[in-house]
């Protein structure tokens, strides 16, 4: 899932009107920043899930 996010934003910066973006690394920095986003979010849900689980066998 994150590799598609990856493709998708690449290919979206890629087209856009900054050619030197990837040249200059602040697509690295977009990346990290996306898939940092996603994890954090991917964690929380895991968590809550956790949680509801045990709060329903109770």
């Amino acid at each position: 899932m994150a590799n598609i996010l990856n493709l998708i934003l690449l290919q979206a910066i890629h087209s856009s009107e900054l050619p030197d973006a990837e040249s200059s690394g602040k697509i690295y920095v977009v990346v990290a920043v996306m898939s940092i986003l996603f994890l954090g979010i991917t964690v929380f849900l895991i968590r809550l899930d956790r949680k509801l689980a045990k709060i329903e066998k109770s």
